[in-house]
């Protein structure tokens, strides 16, 4: 048996040193297990956040692409439609699925088969073709004369893909390009 005297022990002391580290893991797991689900709450809504930032990202990427391959296609068709004879071009189409590519008229085949251009049914990519005579006065694509514009004009709708949602965005919103060159 031990003495007790004002001496501590190595025996009483290695005890309590093991109850003092005790007590502190305990209030280190107490103080974890609170923290736990603060963490849980802090990533719910950073997550949330997050996801409507790279939502809209995408959103606005698409919509930057759709816009990009319309003006391309735009200047495509305004660029066949100037070497084209005049009696061969179409004044008025829309790009709707399902069609293989070529197709008959020159100028459709430039605009709907490029890449990008939305086509499918309901979609209502419209493409309208001007011939402008030197004054700029509109004038019938069969009737044409030298130093002559054609102008091409695409009409679309862009869907967005999370649209008519809880989310900030609408569903649909309509894009406009236009591209003329002159006729040679």
């Amino acid at each position: 048996m031990e003495r007790v005297t004002g001496k501590i022990t190595s025996q009483s002391a290695s005890r309590s040193r093991f109850i003092f580290f005790r007590e502190e893991t305990m209030k280190v797991f107490v103080s974890n297990r609170q923290q736990a689900g603060q963490t849980l709450i802090e990533t719910a809504l950073i997550l949330l956040i997050l996801l409507i930032i790279v939502l809209g990202i995408t959103e606005f990427a698409r919509a930057w692409f759709t816009k990009n391959s319309l003006n391309n296609a735009a200047r495509q068709g305004a660029r066949v439609a100037a070497v084209t004879p005049a009696a061969n071009i179409t004044t008025s189409f829309k790009c709707i699925e399902p069609y293989t590519c070529p197709l008959s008229n020159v100028v459709s085949n430039a605009v709907c088969c490029q890449p990008g251009v939305p086509k499918k049914p309901g979609n209502d990519t419209t493409v309208s073709v001007t011939c402008l005579n030197q004054s700029g006065n509109s004038i019938g694509c069969g009737a044409i004369v030298s130093d002559g514009t054609v102008r091409v004009d695409i009409t679309s709708i862009f869907e967005f893909i999370i649209g008519d949602s809880p989310w900030p965005w609408q569903k649909t919103t309509n894009m406009s390009v236009g591209a003329s060159m002159r006729y040679e």
